[in-house]
């Protein structure tokens, strides 16, 4: 698999990784990106997709709020 991972917050995409050419099933990318969450219940998408020819394959994706991804309480 030639992975990447592409992030969405809002209906905005954040941020798309680089593909990890020959990366199999357990790519690392070691990336960051920074983005500014006014609201704590905003929704949060995250899908990777494996880079094709013609056409990339969706792997799985997962969709959930910023705040479910918090360990502690914050002020929204």
């Amino acid at each position: 698999m030639d992975p990447y991972l592409e992030l969405t917050i809002g209906g905005i995409q954040i941020h798309k990784t680089t593909v990890k050419k020959g990366a199999g099933k357990k790519p690392r990318w070691n990336e960051e990106c920074a983005y500014a969450v006014r609201h704590m219940g905003v929704e949060m998408k995250i899908a990777v997709s494996d880079e094709e020819v013609f056409n990339d394959d969706l792997v799985g994706e997962l969709t959930c709020t910023v705040g479910s991804l918090c360990t502690e309480e914050g002020t929204i």
